[in-house]
């Protein structure tokens, strides 16, 4: 009876282990499928993936590109109104300066002390 026992379990732990592997299989390939799904990129061939990477690459660089040319105009549009602000402020001082000026601020605080 024992050798009997050992007969029968040979043929059943194959079935066994036939099945783990069936089970794990099958596991694995839903999680393929999962991850085919969520990954377009599996769907590809090598060259069409670089193609796309290249492509994305370019893409950055341009947009880089661009972001340095918006710098460089706004670095030039900054200096402008630098410079417009300096010339109007020495147009003031100078305005400020001179006999006109002085009568002229001298009516406003005048108008500013009457209005409160």
């Amino acid at each position: 009876m024992h050798s009997t026992s050992k007969n029968v379990q040979g043929p059943f732990a194959i079935l066994y282990h036939i099945l783990a592997v069936r089970v794990a299989n099958s596991y694995a390939c839903v999680g393929l499928d999962q991850l085919e799904k969520s990954v377009p990129i599996l769907h590809q061939s090598v060259e069409e993936a670089m193609g796309h990477l290249k492509d994305a690459l370019f893409l950055a660089l341009d947009d880089l590109q661009v972001n340095e040319q918006l710098d460089k105009i706004t670095d030039r549009m900054e200096r402008l109104l630098e410079g417009t602000w300096m010339t109007l402020g020495v147009s003031v001082g100078i305005i400020r300066g001179s006999f006109l000026g002085a009568t002229l601020a001298s009516g406003f605080n005048n108008l500013l002390t009457r209005s409160k």
